[in-house]
């Protein structure tokens, strides 16, 4: 299933896990606000006004966990930065659970390395995905130029290996 941010993550999340797969996987693309897959709300309709959080990537009482998480970044004209720590926040939560990562892309934006320098802060993203001086240094570069590196290298973890 696709998400974007917490409320999708929380709306799609317990569907997919009530679904019969071989592999259930998210595909976090485009990324565009922080996902905490720890706190993953898992209520059913009649249940929304006391529900149950759960980490769904690991098995939990009556549930499966998520076998797979792909990140990727908003490309295409209007295309929306997607900010560093979104996406290594999810690479740190599989890497603790065993849960296979794989960053597909960065998208439009490419995230900079801030050398102290003067920034538009158009081109500085916040942790909550608004704009301004105090946000990460970010540049709209395009999808081939921005690339696929997080932390300087590629994450290409497949399902099927031992979590």
């Amino acid at each position: 299933t696709s998400v974007e941010d917490q409320a999708t993550a929380d709306a799609r999340i317990p569907h997919l896990l009530a679904t019969p797969a071989a592999v259930r996987f998210v595909s976090a693309e485009p990324l565009l606000g922080a996902v905490d897959l720890t706190t993953v709300a898992m209520n059913t309709p009649d249940e929304a006004d006391d529900p149950c959080r759960e980490n769904v990537l690991r098995p939990h009482e009556g549930w499966p966990a998520l076998d797979w998480i792909i990140v990727g970044g908003e490309s295409g004209a209007g295309a929306r930065p997607m900010h560093p720590d979104w996406a290594r926040s999810l690479r740190d939560q599989c890497q603790a659970a065993g849960v296979p990562f794989f960053f597909k892309q960065w998208g439009a934006w490419a995230a900079i390395k801030d050398d102290g320098g003067s920034w538009i802060d158009e081109w500085r993203v916040r942790a909550d995905g608004t704009m301004g001086a105090d946000g990460a240094p970010m540049q709209p570069v395009g999808k081939s130029a921005a690339g696929r590196l997080l932390d300087g290298r590629t994450w290409d973890d497949m399902p099927g290996g031992s979590r």
